[in-house]
């Protein structure tokens, strides 16, 4: 008898689909209740929805993909929207000791009126510092376009010199309105990443003889490689045409100064862990090179930290100052900067 009930409940337990009826069957062949109850509960349980073999999702893209300006030094420095109020524009360092192989003790322009007649002999050894911001004026949705305020201050002082009360010997004033266009398209090797296009007024804020000024509209393009050696290079050409220049000679300070500053530069900058960068114009060369000093203090001790670099510079030809212009000299620098970022 037991082999009676065996062979329905082994057909009820292999079915594909349980019905009333197969309950009822081990009901009359009087299988144990435990098999009965079990068959009822099974039919009176929900039954699974099969799993169907559905094709999968397409991906959905990406909201939007990586913004070029995240890895790009050149498109972050000049992203409109991740920027704020203020944000680095050029160089920003102090060096407290800059050395030159023959300061200027004399400065002359071919305007008698701008002719500085000999003081006192200047120190060889000075300060010297520089501090550059940039503020966003407008920008488009898509973040292309901009309009920047940019300022840059350049101070040289004479603070070993303690016998002449240590008086800044020079000190310009570059103000500038620039329109930027960034091309945040992917591409592989040197390619595009800004225009700028910009008016330009640079000046040393003195009265004659020692007053020197012009003002430019140039236009900078920027080109970056992300993938150079591990490391980022940067080149930035610019051209200018000076611009708004008087037609009294009498009122130029500095009417030959296309003449040993060009109408236009070149920078070239590498980012590997350090800095180094070249600023080449037609009669002049600076070299900079800056280390992070996080770097140098890990060499001591783990838990030291600093957000400034060691920074070294060197300038030779004319033109370090507006007062220089016209004025060959070498000097070099040591001191502290900020990093690029």
């Amino acid at each position: 008898m037991k082999a009676l009930w065996l062979i329905p409940a082994f057909w009820v337990s292999t079915a594909h689909a349980l019905t009333f009826e197969d309950c009822l069957d081990l009901e009359k062949s009087n299988a144990p209740l435990v098999q009965q109850r079990d068959c009822y509960k099974r039919l009176a349980a929900p039954a699974k929805a099969p799993i169907k073999q559905t094709k999968a999702a397409p991906a959905k893209q990406a909201a939007k993909a990586l913004n070029e300006g995240e890895t790009s030094l050149l498109l972050s420095q000049w992203d409109p929207e991740g920027n704020g109020m203020l944000s680095a524009y050029r160089q920003n360092y102090l060096l407290p000791i800059s050395n030159s192989s023959n300061p200027n003790n004399a400065p002359t322009s071919p305007n008698p009126n701008n002719r500085v007649p000999y003081s006192y002999p200047l120190d060889n050894t000075e300060a010297k510092f520089q501090f550059s911001f940039k503020s966003r004026l407008w920008r488009d949705d898509n973040r292309d376009w901009a309009m920047w305020f940019g300022y840059t201050q350049q101070s040289f002082w004479q603070f070993w010199d303690p016998s002449h009360s240590r008086p800044f010997r020079e000190s310009n004033y570059e103000p500038e309105l620039i329109a930027s266009k960034r091309f945040t398209k992917e591409s592989s090797g040197l390619a595009p990443k800004i225009l700028n296009v910009a008016i330009d007024h640079q000046s040393n804020g003195q009265s004659n003889p020692r007053s020197r000024s012009w003002n430019r509209i140039y236009v900078q393009a920027g080109f970056e490689d992300d993938h150079f050696d591990g490391g980022k290079l940067i080149v930035l050409p610019r051209i200018w045409a000076r611009i708004f220049q008087e037609s009294d000679p009498t009122q130029n300070d500095n009417p030959d100064i296309t003449h040993y500053l060009g109408y236009g530069d070149i920078q070239l900058i590498y980012v590997n862990g350090y800095e180094l960068s070249a600023i080449a114009r037609i009669r002049s060369l600076q070299l900079d090179y800056a280390y992070p000093f996080d770097k140098i203090l890990n060499y001591f001790s783990p838990d030291w930290h600093s957000d400034f670099n060691f920074h070294l510079q060197y300038f030779t030809g004319y033109g370090e100052s507006l007062i220089d212009y016209n004025y060959r000299q070498s000097t070099w620098g040591v001191g502290v900067s900020l990093p690029l970022k």
